[in-house]
């Protein structure tokens, strides 16, 4: 299936803004205190979008398959994460993220229990975007 390039937009758009949301949230429930998670100028967290874009165009096949969604989306989702984390400690001699201290990470990348609890809720993106 063809989507619109405005569409595309607009769905990275609204994720990147829920994923922030998301971040955010999480770090003023957890943390009590005020952290933007965005690495943009307002609220975005683009990970996010980009994570729910390519999930939506690799994924579009097979989203009548709810186990091969759950577990695509979190392959392809994490397989995002340590590629972004990587390139940007590369590119900005810093870890952006790290879950180094948490077992069953990959690399301080990717942190397992996330990939197999939040990153599967980006499946269910096919369900609003129908």
């Amino acid at each position: 299936m063809r989507f619109a390039i405005e569409k595309i937009f607009l769905w990275w758009l609204f994720y990147s803004v829920v994923g922030w949301v998301w971040e955010t949230g999480l770090n003023l429930v957890l943390r009590r205190k005020w952290v933007d998670r965005g690495i943009l100028n307002g609220p975005l967290c683009p990970i996010y979008g980009f994570g729910v874009l390519i999930v939506l165009l690799v994924l579009e096949p097979v989203k009548e398959n709810l186990a091969l969604l759950f577990f695509g989306s979190m392959v392809l989702t994490s397989a995002l994460e340590f590629f972004i984390g990587f390139i940007m400690e590369q590119f900005f001699h810093d870890k952006w993220w790290d879950y180094s201290e948490n077992p069953f990470n990959i690399k301080g990348y990717i942190l397992s229990s996330r990939s197999s609890g939040a990153r599967p809720a980006c499946s269910s993106s096919m369900l609003f975007t129908r």
